[in-house]
């Protein structure tokens, strides 16, 4: 059994009998984590009342060929109450939350993944319109889809090699890039297109999106999703794309 201390953000987190939970968390030693906090539910003084999104400094008992860690000495280092209260950025957060667990395997330590997941809660912390909200997500998705080996050179079409900026293209999810408006014409892509303003976001070129309708932002984070999803091999549809749609209505 290894002991270890680490810093760790709290994926999931679901009661376990009487006082403890289940926790799933990514670390930054460890990556993504599967562990039994006992006694964390115990009404008392001593007890540290962790939640979803919480970023954690902890002891983790790694036990080898184990699913199921032993977690332990937990201490909050940041609870993010912006986001907490804000169903939007709550959701928002989610989404990433769920890319992760659905993506990663269990004790393969990432550390920039760690990193992106900190710097993406820090960003979500600020004040924001909807639509930079939404922007962050997009490049989180795509940032970590990047990290595994399926980036996406954003400026130009990856058929003629034309400049999209100033034009907008079509995002090909099964070829991997971005084609012009030709291109995609005969390429057989009709629904995938973005706007020059989501390019240059994209590519940190701006900064700000400005006036964008919810139904928009939800179309171009469905392309997003089903983009990592093509190429991460995820099967399952993502249920904070659902919850966030309906908020919508």
């Amino acid at each position: 059994m290894n002991i270890e201390k680490t810093r760790a953000v709290i994926l999931t987190l679901l009661p376990y009998r009487e006082t403890s939970s289940i926790v799933k968390l990514y670390s930054e030693k460890h990556g993504l984590i599967h562990g039994i906090a006992k006694g964390i539910r115990r009404n008392n003084k001593g007890a540290v009342p962790i939640e979803r999104g919480h970023q954690i400094e902890l002891v983790v008992y790694v036990k080898p060929n184990r699913d199921l860690h032993t977690l332990a000495d937990i201490q909050i280092i940041d609870f993010y109450p912006s986001i907490r209260q804000n169903l939007q950025k709550s959701a928002i957060r989610d989404a990433a939350f769920e890319l992760i667990l659905r993506s990663v395997h269990q004790n393969e330590p990432h550390p920039e993944i760690f990193e992106s997941l900190l710097l993406y809660q820090s960003a979500l912390e600020l004040p924001a319109t909807k639509e930079n909200t939404f922007s962050l997500l997009w490049k989180f998705h795509l940032g970590i889809t990047d990290l595994l080996g399926f980036g996406i050179q954003y400026n130009t079409c990856v058929k003629c090699g034309r400049d999209i900026l100033d034009s907008g293209g079509y995002l090909g999810i099964q070829q991997g890039g971005m084609f012009c408006k030709s291109c995609a014409a005969t390429t057989g892509l009709n629904d995938t297109f973005l706007d020059k303003d989501t390019i240059r976001v994209l590519c940190d070129k701006e900064i700000f999106l400005n006036h964008i309708p919810y139904r928009e932002l939800m179309r171009i984070s469905r392309i997003i999703t089903a983009y990592c999803r093509f190429h991460l091999d995820i099967k399952q549809d993502f249920k904070t794309m659902q919850f966030l749609a309906e908020m919508e209505q």
